[in-house]
């Protein structure tokens, strides 16, 4: 997600694959993003996420890449505050779900789920624009 909730990254698995296994494919497809001069961003600064994505080897591989984890801990309590930050990316979810062909996916491949997701990010992104510019 970009700094309004623009989805910059998308990545669909199965349902039994843990949401860690995917945390540095996702960190990894981060794309270049320019804006100040010199060399474009390869990683973001920091990452939220929620317990499912709680490891001690992820916490280290993302301080390794320079990147500030910021992922609660299992059987803690909800005082993270993390949904402060998270609300953009809950958001986002809510909106692919509003789309009627997203709700419910019985598709099982990559090759016609990953278009479909994509399809999605460019309706969000294209009413995020709109409405911008209105």
């Amino acid at each position: 997600m970009g700094r309004h909730g623009v989805p910059l990254v998308l990545q669909s698995a199965s349902a039994n694959i843990s949401d860690y296994r995917q945390l540095l494919s996702t960190v990894v497809a981060f794309p270049h993003l320019g804006g100040k001069p010199g060399r474009p961003k390869e990683h973001p600064d920091e990452l939220y996420t929620d317990t499912g994505y709680d490891s001690d080897a992820a916490r280290c591989i993302l301080r390794f890449l320079g990147i500030e984890p910021h992922i609660r801990r299992q059987k803690s309590a909800h005082g993270s505050h993390l949904g402060r930050v998270r609300w953009c990316v809950d958001r986002t979810f809510s909106w692919i779900n509003g789309i009627r062909g997203m709700r419910i996916r019985y598709d099982r491949k990559d090759s016609i789920v990953d278009p479909w997701s994509l399809l999605a990010a460019g309706v969000i992104c294209f009413q995020m624009l709109s409405d911008s510019l209105t």
